[in-house]
């Protein structure tokens, strides 16, 4: 077998993780995502380098635990408590930013969406500029 990816890896476990769930309906998707990421079903010896004892829910699970990873409505609760962007907020909708849109719409989403990065690129330049971090790589 070539060397795999940490991407193929995962791949390959996405797939698994379905097989066991089992049904026609999710042999179907299988079957359409086989052709889509051109993956096949791999052997026995395959799967065997493959496989690890631990469900992929349990690997996803200690991932988000140890990297204190956030859902996105969890970092945007998070993100609205930081009184420097409660600042943004309130200029942006001062100079009529979020008129015309609902908020929780789509488009005040696009929105919000296009605030929160213009934000974070701002505040990382400025943490880089404060040497607080090292710099982006490329």
């Amino acid at each position: 077998m070539a060397s795999l990816t940490a991407e193929d890896r995962l791949d390959y476990a996405v797939l698994a993780h379905l097989r066991a769930k089992g049904g026609d309906d999710v042999e179907k998707a299988i079957a359409l995502l086989e052709g889509a990421l051109r993956v096949g079903r791999p052997s026995a010896a395959e799967r065997k380098a493959l496989e690890y004892p631990t469900s992929l829910s349990e690997i996803f699970g200690a991932g988000v635990e140890a990297t204190g990873a956030k859902t996105k409505a969890e970092a945007q609760e998070e993100l609205k408590q930081d009184p420097l962007f409660q600042t943004l907020l309130k200029n942006l909708a001062g100079r009529g930013f979020f008129n015309n849109v609902e908020e929780g719409s789509p488009e005040y989403e696009e929105r919000f969406e296009k605030v929160i990065k213009q934000y974070e690129k701002r505040r990382a330049a400025s943490a880089e500029a404060k040497g607080d971090v090292a710099p982006a790589a490329p």
